[in-house]
């Protein structure tokens, strides 16, 4: 039943930005300047309250809430609706943030690690050390051969160091963040941990000769982090998670 409204409301929003685009002086740019649309399942659409925030839903309603661009697959945004809406993660969600209480209670570290001395957010900034290092080892995987070994060692190595300061801002932005996106941020971090632990085990096995064995651990950690990245993604544009210094 979710997805079929999903797909509703694709087709009213795509009726409705064709009819846009036949009206004379039609903007393309719109796009940039509009709010993206959030997509509920009808019978979960939530209230806006007097504040202008998101009512508390009525008794008895899914609360399955995303915001995706609107070519987003009927799927794919019916996977994300879910996935914020998984009260079973509310647990594991409140053990992280009571371990990051401590961060509450400093905010001078609170703030640097949001970006203050940058304006922004620094963790996507920071994400792309990690991952060209450790894309860039796969290539070198591929077409350095026996010479190019050393140098993927080194790649890994980096990655795996420039990971930290990575996860620490993000951790920093993630307590911060909605309901909703807390628990989209959870699976966000899990699947970026367990890739970073297969960029270990694979730098472990290089660091050993066992050159066959940390190829695959590495393009399993790349394949895992894709969708960690993509997640990421899911947060930063369309839920715009991340701060922003005024």
């Amino acid at each position: 039943m979710p997805l079929q409204d999903l797909v509703q409301q694709d087709a009213v929003d795509e009726s409705a930005e064709a009819q846009a685009q036949q009206e004379p002086g039609h903007d393309e740019r719109a796009w940039s300047r509009r709010a993206i649309r959030p997509r509920y399942p009808s019978a979960a659409r939530p209230r806006i309250g007097p504040s202008g925030r998101f009512a508390r839903p009525r008794a008895g309603t899914a609360r399955l809430v995303t915001t995706t661009p609107p070519r987003t697959s009927p799927a794919l945004a019916g996977t994300l609706a879910r996935l914020e809406g998984a009260r079973a993660l509310d647990g594991a969600v409140g053990a992280g943030l009571r371990a990051l209480a401590p961060l509450g209670r400093a905010p001078a570290l609170d703030a640097a690690l949001r970006g203050r001395w940058l304006g922004h957010a620094a963790h996507p900034m920071l994400t792309d050390i990690p991952i060209g290092s450790w894309t860039s080892a796969n290539l070198v995987d591929v077409v350095g051969g026996r010479r190019g070994r050393p140098f993927a060692t080194g790649l890994l190595a980096v990655g795996c160091a420039s990971a930290v300061p990575a996860i620490a801002t993000g951790l920093a932005e993630w307590r911060t963040a909605s309901r909703e996106d807390l628990r989209t941020g959870l699976v966000h971090a899990a699947l970026n941990a367990a890739a970073l632990g297969l960029y270990s085990a694979s730098l472990a096995c290089r660091l050993r000769r066992r050159h066959g064995t940390g190829v695959a651990l590495a393009a399993a950690g790349t394949a895992v982090a894709t969708a960690g990245g993509y997640l990421g993604g899911h947060m930063a544009i369309g839920r715009k998670v991340g701060t922003v210094w005024t």
